[in-house]
């Protein structure tokens, strides 16, 4: 902003003074005037405050300087004060906005990720995922990448947010308006900031669970498909991009939330969900089940009680291990579930390890619907 109101503010400024010293105002002055001061406030995108009062300015220092048949070198004079004043006054105006990006980088610093989230262990890293795996892998990939796309504006406003104080300076909104939200404004809006983030969802006790922990399955039970279906679904909400903030490299985060589920998971018919629990694989020594009351919510993870893997759950992560995507075990309870968190491209660029490593898993209780 800084930059293109001086190089605009300088243009009129050597026009006026070229009708000073032709001793008349002819076309050029005039034009250039309302080209870069006048006009760009119509467009409705974008206002260059410094070149409209240099503009005015040397436009009526002008009538009076001719009116009073001074000499060029007085309207020189006149015409370089009025754009010094110009510029300092509007860079005051904008004094607010350097503290309001202060602010901002407080609220939104850098993460660093290296040594608080570890990298997935090669024992969590299948030798091949089966072609079915990769194919749920890339359609997950492809429905983050367009999410992604999405959260363009606020990627780059948390990009020029880190990039350097000297920025602040030039985009001061004193030197220049568009037509565009605020950052703190915009921010604030793109992310589910903790004042709009719905409190966490609660679920039922362990206790009113399927009671028999079923063996897994050998065939296919009724409606896995669907299943399959709801569950990556599930992935996706639990890693929405929108609460990613800006990843940058070296696995540093700025604005970044925790995962956690916004809506409660649905199973399709004849099933209904009773409960839904995060195993863990990456920040215990041994594969844990988080035991919140509510729905998997990573904030919490570090004061919630955790249990070991129960029978089922153990035989079924190491199927998942092996790059299957979901296990199931049913009786006449109903069924139990382990579904795989998978790394897909965008997850590596925080956890780093390799595409298809399993970072956790869900582990759902189900029973039929009455």
């Amino acid at each position: 902003m800084l930059i293109a109101t001086l190089i605009l503010s300088a243009i009129i400024l050597v026009a006026a003074n070229r009708a000073a010293y032709q001793g008349r105002l002819g076309f050029l002055f005039p034009f250039v005037g309302v080209l870069f001061g006048i006009l760009p406030f119509f467009t409705g995108l974008i206002f260059f405050t410094p070149v409209f009062f240099t503009f005015m300015l040397l436009l009526i220092g002008y009538a009076i300087w001719s009116s009073a048949k001074g000499r060029p070198k007085v309207y020189l004079m006149y015409s370089l004060g009025a754009f010094v004043v110009v510029f300092a006054l509007c860079l005051w105006s904008g004094r607010g906005y350097i503290h309001e990006m202060a602010i901002l980088r407080e609220k939104y610093p850098i993460i660093r990720l290296e040594g608080t989230l570890p990298v997935p262990s090669k024992e969590n890293h299948p030798e091949s995922l089966p072609e079915k795996s990769n194919l749920a892998l890339v359609k997950l990939e492809n429905r983050l990448a367009e999410a992604e796309q999405r959260q363009w504006m606020m990627r780059n406003m948390l990009q020029k947010l880190h990039e350097s104080t000297i920025n602040d300076f030039i985009e001061n909104p004193g030197f220049g308006v568009v037509r565009m939200p605020r950052p703190s404004e915009y921010l604030d809006r793109a992310f589910i900031r903790d004042s709009q983030i719905r409190e966490p969802l609660e679920q039922p006790e362990p206790g009113s669970l399927v009671s028999l922990i079923p063996e897994i399955d050998q065939q296919d039970p009724e409606g896995v498909h669907g299943i399959l279906e709801n569950h990556w679904g599930n992935v996706f909400q639990f890693g929405d991009p929108k609460r990613n903030g800006l990843i940058r490299p070296g696995r540093e985060v700025v604005g970044g939330l925790p995962h956690q589920f916004n809506e409660k998971p649905e199973m399709p018919k004849p099933w209904k969900l009773l409960r839904v629990e995060l195993v863990g694989l990456l920040l215990k020594e041994e594969p844990v089940v988080y035991m919140s009351a509510h729905l998997p919510d990573m904030k919490e993870l570090r004061s919630v009680p955790t249990r070991k893997l129960e029978s089922f759950e153990s035989s079924a992560l190491e199927k998942l291990r092996k790059g299957e995507d979901l296990v199931t075990g049913t009786n006449p309870d109903g069924m139990r579930i382990l579904g795989a968190l998978r790394s897909a491209q965008q997850c590596q660029k925080c956890h780093g390890g390799e595409r298809g490593d399993l970072l956790g898993a869900f582990s759902y209780s189900l029973s039929k619907a009455g």
